[in-house]
C-alpha cells in the first residue's frame, strides 16, 4: 500500500515548501485508471531560486533519508525501508536533474512555471 502511494506523496512533498511560501498554487485533482489519485500543480508565482532547490530535494530528505535510518534501527524490517527509499530516489531522479540545472545557472534569478514547463528568469 505504502509503494503505492509513495508517488501522490512525492509530489506532495514537493510542492509543500511553495505553500508555506504562500504561493499562489491551483492544484487540480484527477483519477487515472479509476482509482489511482494524481494531481497537478499550476504555480503562478515566480519562485527563488532557494525555494526551489528545497521544493526539489524535500521528497528525498523526508522518505529517502528517513528510511535508511529506519533500516537501520529497525532490522526486522530493512527490505521494506530499502525498498521504499529506493523507490523514492529513483523518482527524485528528475528532480536532481534539474538541481544540477539550476545549479548552473546566474545566483539571482526567477523561476517560473508555465505551461510547457520551468522557464529561468534573468533580471536585466
Amino acid at each position: 500500500f505504502g509503494v503505492a502511494l509513495l508517488p501522490l506523496l512525492h509530489k506532495a512533498l514537493r510542492i509543500l515548501p511553495l505553500i508555506f511560501t504562500n504561493k499562489n498554487l491551483r492544484i487540480k485533482w484527477t483519477l487515472e485508471k479509476r482509482f489511482i489519485p494524481n494531481f497537478h500543480v499550476k504555480n503562478h508565482t515566480k519562485t527563488t531560486k532557494p525555494t526551489f532547490f528545497f521544493a526539489l530535494l524535500t521528497p528525498t530528505l523526508m522518505i529517502t533519508v528517513p528510511c535508511i535510518i529506519g533500516s537501520y534501527f529497525v532490522p526486522a524490517y530493512y527490505p521494506y525501508f530499502l525498498l521504499i527509499g529506493a523507490i523514492n530516489l529513483s523518482l527524485s531522479y528528475v528532480d536532481f536533474l534539474y538541481i544540477r540545472h539550476l545549479w548552473k545557472a546566474p545566483k539571482k534569478f526567477l523561476i517560473s512555471n508555465e505551461e510547457q514547463g520551468y522557464d529561468i528568469l534573468i533580471p536585466r
